[in-house]
């Protein structure tokens, strides 16, 4: 199965080319400006790029998304090797064997194989193979079984740079608007904004303008570690790099080395299929990232599904982005999220 990328001069045209080449029930994945080059911006309107699939293609279990014809080669990554950082599941498991009516739950709500199998492994072992009477005990056993899977990190500290890295396209600049807007708005704080290049020229402009609203400048270059006021917020942008590329990711830590003291913020695009994610991590995990924030969360109902994340990754799930507005929509990460989409209490 194949990603296909159509460019268009405004998101409806490419909507309608969507539609006339893989008809209504094609899934829309990502959406984003392409910045014009140059001197031609100050004439041109930027393009739209919308990734698309044809409908019924992004089925749990179907194996990573492939890119583009032209794109390189994707990192090979499978779940079994990103899950072999977790407790893998008791010996006495096997597969369909579980009596426990949530068994029936945990595929809609996104988790993989291996993810369900961890967690009625888990289940059985704690309170053993015959379920309680009740579907509703069954859920409270599950949900406390989640908690104790989330990995709890300290919240991001204040006087050390907050920088946020990705793949091209992952709302990594809005997310980060939108921690500036919590800061300013919410707190009475007023963050130091840096929008830095990277492996290629930061040319968006999204930054500048919600800066700009708040009355908060711009700079192109990080604070140094005297130059830091105590306690002062110091947020990041850099250009998203092509995960799949080797020589990006190593270009990319080169620009990292250059923060002192950074805490590094690895953004994700929630709405993308698991394999994907999990295949995105594995690529900027010799970056050393501090936790994740995964957005696009208002194009994905299956909130659960980022269980996989929790139980797959060694990374700690921080914050969630929710739609493109700013301010609003950026959440702490906390278990009763995820949960409380799929799960009533």
């Amino acid at each position: 199965m194949q990603i296909i990328p159509f460019v268009a001069s405004t998101a409806a045209e490419a909507f309608a080319r969507i539609q006339s080449q893989m008809g209504p029930e094609a899934v829309v994945l990502n959406v984003r400006q392409i910045p014009v080059s140059g001197l031609a911006r100050l004439w041109r309107k930027p393009n739209i790029e919308v990734l698309a699939c044809p409908p019924g293609a992004l089925r749990m279990d179907s194996g990573p998304v492939q890119p583009p014809p032209a794109a390189p080669k994707p990192v090979e990554t499978t779940s079994t090797e990103i899950l072999a950082t977790t407790t893998p599941p008791s010996p006495s498991f096997r597969k369909g064997s579980s009596r426990w009516g949530v068994a029936g739950l945990l595929p809609g709500a996104g988790l993989n194989t291996l993810s369900i199998e961890a967690l009625l492994a888990d289940l059985e072992a704690e309170w053993g193979a015959e379920p309680p009477p009740d579907l509703a005990t069954e859920i409270t056993h599950l949900r406390e079984t989640l908690r104790r899977h989330w990995r709890v990190q300290g919240h991001p500290v204040s006087g050390r740079p907050q920088v946020f890295i990705g793949p091209q396209g992952c709302g990594k600049t809005t997310a980060l608007c939108k921690w500036i807007a919590q800061l300013f708005l919410a707190e009475g704080k007023q963050p130091r904004v840096v929008r830095m290049d990277g492996v290629t020229a930061n040319t968006s402009e999204t930054l500048d303008v919600h800066a700009e609203i708040l009355g908060i400048p711009v700079s192109r270059i990080p604070a140094g570690r005297r130059d830091r006021s105590s306690g002062e917020w110091e947020l990041v942008d850099i250009p998203g790099v092509d995960w799949r590329d080797p020589r990006a990711i190593g270009e990319l830590r080169r620009v990292l080395d250059k923060i002192s003291g950074a805490e590094v913020h690895l953004v994700l695009n929630g709405a993308y299929e698991i394999p994907v994610l999990l295949s995105q991590i594995r690529a900027f995990s010799d970056l050393s990232p501090h936790g994740l924030i995964v957005t696009h969360l208002d194009e994905e109902t299956r909130w659960g599904k980022l269980w996989n994340l929790v139980l797959g990754a060694p990374l700690a799930l921080r914050f969630l982005s929710v739609g493109p507005a700013i301010p609003g929509g950026f959440l702490q990460a906390n278990p009763d999220q995820l949960n409380d989409r799929w799960l009533r209490r």
